[in-house]
């Protein structure tokens, strides 16, 4: 685009182009300022302004009203297809229909949320929006919120124990811990005392590797010093691990539940409380219906 272009165009606004339409319509300036709502200098200070933007008369006066030009002419197809673009594009939030939008919703969460609810989420998609498409990024906690600031995702899901005053939270569910062992394990039995919770060995979940879990300051407030034999980056791998060996592992209860009879496992109470937590879908502050039904979505699909 030229200098010239970008000049004229930043000269350029709506309400000219509303104008000019309607005098090419309607041809007389009384009947365009009723239709507008605007007086009649405005609209011949309008008129002032389209003709020294396209450096053509536009219209001629007549005895009957103004006469389009043939440029002005040939200039109202684009001028009304222009318009139609940007009605379109104002209107684009408010006409979503899941049946035939294919939107690639993005979304990013811990490996736990992925686990718990992607297989719900997909047959809601085949169900309600075949066509669309969503993917995770392994993304939790401020690097989440990095992300959806950067409009690398639609909606960050997981846990946020800081308040997000920029953006638009909804609650998706509620979680609470609990213990896993292999189905034959010989030790943990339910009830597990807390004397046997301290002895066995402990399997953490941990994306950086490190030999603690968000579970841990809990535990220290309560004295609790558990036996940590492993550290693994994603859940899945834990429930493996527990279900191959006489480790046990403090999870949350729904994904516990879920894969369970899958992994062979045994879901047991915590020998002591733990605070259970809120999972929630952080968006940006805008209106957009395809954002609140992938919400419903995924609150449906756990």
């Amino acid at each position: 685009m030229s200098d010239i272009d970008s000049a004229k165009i930043k000269r350029l606004d709506g309400s000219l182009l509303l104008v000019f339409l309607e005098l090419v319509r309607h041809g007389r300036t009384t009947v365009v300022a009723k239709r507008l709502g605007l007086s009649q200098s405005a609209i011949s200070h309008a008129l002032a302004r389209l003709r020294d933007l396209f450096s053509d008369p536009l219209f001629i006066r007549r005895a009957d009203g103004l006469q389009p030009t043939r440029y002005a002419l040939e200039l109202a197809p684009r001028v009304e297809e222009i318009l139609r673009l940007a009605q379109d594009a104002i209107g684009m939030a408010e006409r979503f229909d899941p049946a035939t939008t294919r939107r690639h919703f993005r979304l990013g969460a811990a490996d736990y949320v992925c686990t718990l609810t992607a297989a719900g989420l997909l047959r809601r998609f085949e169900q309600h929006a075949p066509q669309a498409r969503f993917s995770f990024q392994l993304v939790l906690g401020r690097e989440a919120i990095d992300a959806l600031k950067r409009d690398e995702i639609d909606v960050a899901v997981g846990r946020f124990p800081w308040r997000l005053q920029s953006y638009h939270v909804e609650t998706l569910f509620d979680e609470e811990y609990c213990v896993i062992a292999r189905e034959a394990h010989p030790r943990a039995h339910d009830p597990l005392d807390l004397p046997t919770y301290l002895e066995l060995g402990h399997v953490l979940t941990s994306v950086s590797g490190e030999l603690v879990s968000l579970t841990d300051p809990a535990m220290r407030k309560l004295g609790i010093t558990r036996r940590i034999v492993a550290s693994v980056p994603r859940f899945l791998i834990a429930l493996s691990v527990v279900a191959q060996t006489d480790a046990i592992a403090t999870v949350p209860r729904r994904l516990a539940l879920r894969h369970a009879a899958a992994f062979g496992l045994r879901v047991l109470p915590t020998p002591f409380p733990l605070d259970s937590f809120t999972v929630v879908a952080v968006s940006r502050k805008r209106t957009d219906p395809a954002i609140d039904w992938l919400v419903e979505q995924l609150r449906a699909a756990v």
